[in-house]
């Protein structure tokens, strides 16, 4: 895709935050976009993070070419088709779209891509093959929704991606609609396991 000096000079790319998440790590860094329904993600070089760190709202995409050279432009052009990012020309958006882990010297992930959580561990069957034992089931105290809420603002700060909500029978924890509610309108891809006996499957009218 060819881009004018008039075009090029008058955007300023932005990544779409509430969707998009962007981790960096030893590698260079992850890419992954809540939407897709198969938790797609992409790796990329060192290269290519730091253009996305350039992705602000901030910098135009003649600075960015400027410094990177046009490859920048291709690399933004393939977000801007995956609707991963937009472009704004006034107003410009102030924040870091760039969510970051403090670099350390490691070759594994700084933080988990995937999060399990039970909010409720208890259920109304009794599978042999289930590691949930009768006496779990009256013994594990629930979380409550504000602390559920504090966990999950933890896990998107972190850059966590893939959340799963297993039980137990999930759909038995009492706060479980404004739990499911809460967590989308975060950029996370959730999973959740459920047995559909439990009566709160039944939509809130």
């Amino acid at each position: 895709m060819t881009h004018g000096a008039e075009f090029i000079q008058s955007k300023y790319p932005v990544i779409d935050v509430d969707n998009v998440v962007i981790r960096e790590e030893e590698f260079g860094g992850i890419i992954f976009d809540s939407r897709t329904p198969r938790c797609e993600y992409y790796l990329t070089n060192r290269y290519t993070l730091k253009i996305l760190k350039k992705i602000d709202g901030t910098t135009s995409l003649e600075d960015i070419k400027r410094e990177f050279g046009y490859n920048a432009i291709k690399i933004i052009d393939y977000l801007a088709k995956n609707n991963m990012l937009f472009f704004q020309t006034e107003d410009l958006w102030k924040g870091n779209p760039v969510k970051t882990l403090n670099e350390n010297n490691t070759s594994c992930l700084q933080s988990p891509f995937l999060i399990t959580i039970n909010p409720s561990i208890r259920c109304e069957m009794n599978c042999n093959f289930c590691y949930v034992t009768p006496s779990m089931k009256n013994a594990c105290k629930e979380l409550s929704i504000e602390q559920y809420k504090f966990f999950i603002n933890e896990m998107v700060d972190c850059g966590v991606c893939l959340l799963d909500i297993f039980g137990g029978e999930p759909f038995l924890y009492p706060q479980i609609y404004e739990l499911l509610r809460y967590v989308s309108t975060k950029p996370l891809n959730v999973v959740i396991s459920t047995n559909g006996l439990a009566p709160t499957l039944l939509l809130p009218t």
